[in-house]
């Protein structure tokens, strides 16, 4: 029997886990976080439908904060575009760590054994996974990182609490000239550890400016009127770069860790299931995955070097090629938006 070590209880790791423990193979998840459930690592939490299908993860309905119907895309307070409609199903905003524990205790009735503690040994294992996110500890003491340029990364701030909740099934994102190089966004969602309706609003800004990350967030919720009484606050750093090489021996990066974040949006959980899949399978995510992010990666770099008006510029130019049909597959529509940042930009 393959005995396996996963590193990092997110959603990477605790699919894998769930995955391979459902093989019954020998499995020993590490997570440093005892009480993901009222804690969760900071996320929008943000995933598409057809990527539930294509990784075919469990999700039951409990796991979902909301339903989202429809993207609308707003320029300041003017919207721009929308993806979806009422009546269709997009995606769903997760609970994210109690999603994360459900995984995790699904594989320990199948098996797997997961401790809550951050020491572990990588000695005594057939395979190692590591998928600890955007910082990568044990990558770095294994001489596996990639030095990477401070622009490569977002920081995001975050507020979730009581207050002005998006349109009815909607989840926003705005460009805006307050938030130069990034973006904001209002979804709704639960406070984490309840079942109270909450709303996020959070927006990510090149690295650079993370040290201004929340004052720009207040000024901007300030000047669209968005009134909030958090109940959580977070700050985290998401790798919008290119990915990394993911194997390494017996060692293979997962998520975060190996930067299989969406360039453009910096969304993760997708791409953090999708390489659980394909590690199940000793395989890296598919090389088309990592082509479509590379043009990702070439937008990114456009967009954020491109005042706000001409982003959505070119988004309210393209905004009626963009498919309303939720079956289409996320990144196809992605790559053809990103093509015309880079053509046009």
């Amino acid at each position: 029997m393959t005995s396996h070590l996963i590193i990092g209880g997110g959603p990477a790791g605790s699919y894998l886990a769930y995955l391979l423990a459902r093989r019954g193979e020998r499995v020993d998840l590490y997570e440093r976080n005892a009480d993901q459930v009222r804690n969760p690592k900071p996320c929008a939490g943000g995933i598409h439908r057809w990527w539930v299908e294509r990784t075919k993860v469990p999700l039951p309905d409990d796991m979902v904060a909301a339903p989202i119907q429809r993207a609308l895309v707003f320029y300041g307070d003017r919207l721009i575009t929308e993806v979806g409609g009422r009546g269709s199903i997009l995606g769903y905003v997760i609970r994210r760590g109690a999603f994360e524990r459900y995984l995790q205790e699904e594989a320990e009735r199948m098996g797997a054994r997961v401790v809550y503690e951050a020491k572990h040994t990588i000695d005594g294992y057939d395979r190692v996974y590591l998928a600890e996110g955007a910082a990568g500890t044990v990558k770095k003491s294994l001489g596996l990182s990639e030095r990477r340029p401070p622009d490569d990364f977002h920081v995001a701030v975050q507020v979730i609490g009581s207050g002005d909740e998006p349109q009815e099934g909607a989840l926003e994102l705005y460009f805006d000239d307050l938030v130069p190089g990034g973006y904001a966004w209002r979804f709704p969602g639960m406070i984490p550890g309840t079942r109270d309706s909450a709303v996020e609003v959070g927006l990510g800004v090149p690295a650079p400016m993370g040290g201004s990350a929340w004052g720009i967030l207040e000024r901007w919720m300030d000047r669209m009127g968005i009134r909030v009484r958090p109940a959580v606050r977070h700050a985290h750093i998401i790798p919008t770069s290119r990915p990394q090489r993911q194997a390494f021996g017996r060692v293979m990066l997962l998520g975060d860790d190996a930067y299989l974040t969406n360039p453009v949006t910096g969304g993760g959980i997708h791409s953090a299931l999708l390489s659980a899949l394909s590690a199940a399978d000793g395989k890296p995510v598919p090389r088309s995955f990592r082509i479509q992010s590379r043009i990702l990666y070439a937008a990114r770099n456009r967009i954020v070097s491109a005042p706000p008006a001409k982003v959505a510029g070119v988004i309210r130019s393209v905004g009626a090629s963009l498919a309303r049909d939720d079956r289409e597959p996320p990144y196809r529509l992605m790559v053809r938006l990103a093509r015309a940042f880079i053509s046009m930009i």
